[in-house]
């Protein structure tokens, strides 16, 4: 069951570290795109690089699969001005945006979530959202300040 997901927040691009798993963990890019997959990655560091990535590229969240599966999931990025879009495809995990990870990655963002595929849901201040394909879920995160 892939998850997907659009969303939007003003990052810049971070480009490759100095060593060959740091431009892996960077990810790919091509014609503004930053490509990122867990394929290949050992599968013990999977969900730690996944983490790292997004910290980079997206935003600083918390992964974690079910049941103990190895996370095997892929994003696309696209880094445009005041905008970013992430497309992501996996199998299920969880996502989770912890008082932890805000205080090390505060952010001022909308977060539009599209469902395209299987079911997904949001805990959030107000409560529990549920989504089927085709749905969308919209939050702010005024994290900074």
């Amino acid at each position: 069951m892939p998850v997907q997901l659009t969303g939007m927040t003003q990052l810049t691009p971070v480009p490759p570290g100095p060593s060959a798993s740091e431009a892996s963990i960077a990810g790919q890019r091509a014609a503004g795109v930053i490509r990122f997959s867990t394929a290949g990655l050992p599968e013990p560091r999977r969900v730690e690089l996944w983490e790292k990535h997004n910290s980079r590229s997206l935003i600083g969240l918390g992964c974690r699969t079910l049941n103990g599966a190895s996370l095997e999931a892929t994003e696309h990025n696209l880094q445009l001005p005041g905008i970013q879009f992430a497309h992501v495809a996996g199998n299920p995990h969880v996502v989770e945006r912890t008082q932890s990870y805000i205080s090390a990655t505060p952010a001022d963002a909308v977060v539009v979530y599209f469902n395209l595929e299987g079911e997904a849901f949001f805990y959030h201040r107000d409560g529990c959202e549920m989504l089927r394909p085709g749905q969308a879920f919209l939050d702010s995160w005024p994290d900074a300040g």
